[in-house]
């Protein structure tokens, strides 16, 4: 091919693609950002929305310095919740899956009083106050006791203290009136 056939063919293929965009955009109205400054700025006062939705970022949107804690009925060790079925006997978690009630006291073993029909780590009430139960027929009264039912995780703290609300994991200082739930940073919903 000859150069004055090359320089021809660029100049027919840049004049189609002028014409092709011309044609793409040239019928397109140019956007306007709508008043007020545009659709990211948070607004100033609550915008009901067509589902009776409120959205103020300035009452529902601050964020709260208190962190999320665990749901009622679980415990916090090492950054995670545990099913409680501990403290109300005043027992201390200290591992993953070891509860302390205190002092070890000594074992009692009796096969055929009940202690087997028992889980790893309930109380053996049989037996007398105090006495958890640790082997197939054994309490042990008081010290270190690990079980699996211990170590029920729940998961991360997700309940916001009381007086905020929360979504996500994070809590706001305000939290949606009453027959609302929060269903995003700023915005609170009437319950459905």
């Amino acid at each position: 091919m000859s150069t004055e056939t090359v320089i021809a063919l660029i100049i027919i293929l840049i004049i189609f693609i002028a014409a092709m965009l011309y044609w793409l955009y040239s019928d397109k109205p140019v956007p306007t950002p709508p008043p007020g400054g545009g659709g990211s700025s948070i607004p100033d006062t609550p915008v009901p929305t067509p589902t009776g939705s409120i959205t103020d970022c300035n009452k529902f949107g601050t964020l709260s310095t208190a962190s999320p804690v665990c749901r009622e009925g679980t415990q916090i060790w090492n950054g995670t919740c545990y099913t409680d079925v501990w403290s109300q006997a005043g027992g201390t978690k200290t591992a993953l899956c070891t509860v302390s009630y205190g002092p070890y006291n000594g074992v009692y073993t009796k096969c055929g009083i009940g202690i087997y029909d028992l889980n790893y780590g309930d109380p053996c009430p049989m037996v007398g106050p105090g006495y958890y139960k640790t082997a197939v027929c054994t309490c042990q009264l008081q010290g270190d006791i690990t079980a699996g039912q211990y170590c029920q995780s729940q998961g991360p703290p997700t309940q916001c203290p009381s007086g905020t609300d929360g979504i996500q994991g994070l809590c706001y200082t305000a939290p949606c009136p009453a027959g609302y739930k929060r269903t995003g940073r700023c915005t609170c919903s009437p319950h459905a």
